[in-house]
């Protein structure tokens, strides 16, 4: 049983440590498989085991792992307890309960599509723009055939990746963690189901009918209008850090753009006084802007940073994988 851990991380997706339901906390073994489940995830895999029940996967865990430290370990279930033992002198007895009222689901008939590299980068640069505890449409990246695309507080993301889904996926962070390219992905009523060579977790979602897909290609379509280069994002990511010390507790942090032939200064100022940076950019014309810097901090460094100087409130980031369009609506 000890490589029961290498199943322990995909399995704790469908875990909680909440107490109710009963099974919350637990692994079911059914002889040939090996379940989770809380409120929003299902995970079936399967694993062929003389156990029949449940064990809480939280002590499991932590017996393996201690188990994986002794030699010559020996596992024996009998009397509803699994019995873990090592000739050293370490031995574990653990109850197996029969929680009847599991819920015990068959990998649903639905149309599944391969996850690519390419999707994957999209989709990691796409998570950036999630915010938790918004609007459905905030919590999930959308996926529909032809686009990747993400959005929150002023700021989007697109990918124009071809998925070849045949409904829209909706995608949080927990499912991304999962997601390799090894799987499969595609939507079954209205969640999210992702298949293993070794089973299947499905994720229940928010209803996403109404996510805004058609207003933020618009949107993106218009901001990548009359852009001209800046510079690199890794640049304006290295000049960003240098401006941290002075927001120390300041809970909006602005900053000044201001460029003169091909010269860029970022000046950011509060109550601890004033820092300025120049880096080279690649634009010859004057610009100048104010931005709030947590809404540009950190974005991906592979993008290119594009601006207009006609709209001076827009930013637009463009790499081989997605578009950012940030908007500031000061």
């Amino acid at each position: 049983m000890n490589n029961l851990l290498n199943y322990i991380p995909l399995l704790k997706v469908g875990c909680s440590k909440e107490n109710y339901p009963l099974y919350s906390q637990s692994i079911y073994f059914d002889g040939e498989t090996i379940r989770t489940c809380n409120d929003d995830v299902y995970v079936c895999l399967n694993y062929q085991s003389d156990i029949r029940g449940c064990l809480n996967l939280f002590v499991l865990e932590s017996v393996l792992k201690i188990a994986a430290k002794h030699r010559e370990v020996e596992f024996v279930v009998a009397n509803e307890h699994l019995t873990v033992h090592s000739p050293d002198g370490y031995t574990a007895s653990l109850g197996i309960d029969s929680i009847t009222d599991f819920p015990l689901q068959d990998m649903p008939e639905t149309p599944l599509t391969e996850v690519t590299d390419d999707m994957l980068l999209a989709l990691n640069d796409a998570i950036l723009f999630n915010r938790p505890g918004g609007k459905a449409h905030n919590l999930y990246i959308y996926m529909d055939k032809e686009h990747i695309m993400a959005t929150s507080n002023m700021r989007c993301f697109l990918s124009n990746v071809f998925t070849a889904v045949s409904e829209y996926v909706g995608i949080n962070k927990k499912m991304l963690s999962v997601l390799d390219d090894t799987c499969m992905i595609g939507s079954y009523d209205n969640n999210t189901l992702i298949k293993f060579d070794s089973g299947f977790v499905k994720f229940t979602i928010d209803l996403l009918d109404g996510y805004p897909a058609d207003k933020l290609l618009q949107f993106v379509n218009d901001s990548r209008e009359g852009v001209l280069k800046l510079c690199n994002m890794g640049v304006l990511n290295e000049a960003l850090s240098n401006l941290a010390p002075i927001s120390q507790g300041e809970k909006v942090n602005m900053c000044t753009f201001s460029n003169t032939g091909n010269e860029l200064t970022l000046k950011a100022q509060s109550m601890h006084g004033v820092i300025e940076t120049k880096v080279d950019s690649e634009l010859e014309v004057e610009y100048k802007t104010e931005i709030n810097i947590d809404q540009i901090k950190n974005l991906p460094a592979n993008y290119d940073v594009y601006v207009n100087p006609d709209d001076v409130k827009i930013l637009y980031l463009k790499s081989t994988y997605g578009e950012i369009v940030v908007k500031e609506n000061n």
